[in-house]
């Protein structure tokens, strides 16, 4: 399994490099050629016998070039878009990107988890793996791509199809408060799609033949016995328990802060408007042209009313997704606590 997940980045990283390359405006074969470099190192790391140093050297890898993906893409078309300047030329073909970078972070997710399977971790170290979900800076940044890429598309979709352009309008003409609601929005649904994986595959784990091998709960239960000794199987599963409620914090932050972000921007719009209406009254101008200006003088009001219902409607599907996701691992863990209770760890 490390040597086909070492492939696999072998292959994907020298294609992200003609895809950043080009985003940057720079020699593809420069980039293909640095891609190259940085697949190969790993693989040479692992032939020297270094299995655990090779899976943190290529997440290391990984983690770095998506960091770097995700700062570049802020600058480069996200604040453009933003501050409604002209995008780039090369941002008009980001296909290669958007797809190797979604194939970077779904590879990195495989490589944690199986990371957890090749290294001699701690009890605390192999639940957090299972319970904790990804890497919040990884899904963070990954967030911020997927945004950018979403507005990018949308942004040039508009041009084709002007009947868009209410969307368009409402993403990127209402200030930073919208693409940041978004961002989040992507952040929490990161986090819950890559926890819904990790529970089908320890389901599916738990199913199959041998579970003490391919399930980390089956290991860390061995491991507990290891160290702890026979003690009271409560005090295990009360221990998971906690584990599964404390990874449900971050996403109930990001629930909370999308709506917030949305009410803000009311508050922001009404100022702006009440600001501008003030002003206009206080210029003792005639009726004409005081009507002239009032239109554009309540036009921050959109910012309040179309930051609200962004805001609204995403923490609305993201609450979904999260309520969902929390009844089946509280079903399934219910259903282990009750196999544990009921027959033998090899029975499972």
């Amino acid at each position: 399994m490390n040597w086909i997940l070492l492939f696999i980045l072998l292959i994907l990283l020298p294609i992200t490099g003609i895809g950043f390359a080009h985003f940057i405006n720079l020699d593809f074969i420069f980039g293909f050629n640095v891609g190259l470099i940085l697949g190969f190192l790993p693989i040479a790391i692992r032939l020297l016998g270094g299995v655990v140093a090779a899976m943190k050297t290529a997440m290391v890898i990984v983690l770095t070039l998506l960091l770097g993906i995700s700062l570049f893409s802020a600058q480069q078309a996200l604040y453009p878009l933003i501050a409604s300047q002209t995008l780039s030329d090369n941002t008009q073909n980001l296909s290669v990107l958007i797809l190797s970078t979604m194939g970077l972070y779904i590879l990195y997710l495989l490589i944690t988890h199986n990371h957890a399977f090749t290294e001699n971790q701690s009890l605390q170290k192999k639940l957090s793996i299972l319970f904790s979900g990804p890497s919040l800076l990884l899904s963070f940044a990954m967030a911020i791509i997927l945004t950018t890429f979403l507005l990018i598309f949308i942004h040039y979709l508009h041009l084709d199809y002007p009947e868009i352009n209410f969307l368009s309008k409402r993403l990127m003409e209402r200030g930073v408060i919208p693409p940041i609601t978004l961002s989040l929005f992507f952040w929490g649904l990161l986090i819950l799609i890559n926890k819904a994986y990790i529970l089908f595959r320890e389901a599916a784990a738990l199913r199959g033949k041998h579970p003490d091998q391919n399930s980390i709960l089956s290991q860390s239960y061995y491991q507990n016995l290891e160290e702890n000794g026979n003690t009271e199987i409560s005090t295990y599963l009360n221990f998971l328990w906690s584990e599964s409620a404390n990874f449900y914090i971050i996403p109930r932050y990001i629930n909370w802060a999308i709506p917030i972000l949305g009410f803000i921007g009311t508050v922001l719009g009404i100022s702006l408007a009440a600001d501008g209406i003030q002003r206009i009254i206080g210029s003792q101008q005639g009726l004409a042209q005081m009507s002239s200006e009032l239109g554009e003088a309540i036009s921050p009001l959109g910012i309040a009313f179309d930051t609200t219902l962004i805001a609204l409607s995403l923490s609305i599907v993201l609450a979904l997704a999260q309520l969902m996701l929390q009844r089946w691992e509280n079903q399934f863990m219910t259903e282990y606590e009750h196999r544990m209770r009921s027959a033998p760890i090899s029975k499972l």
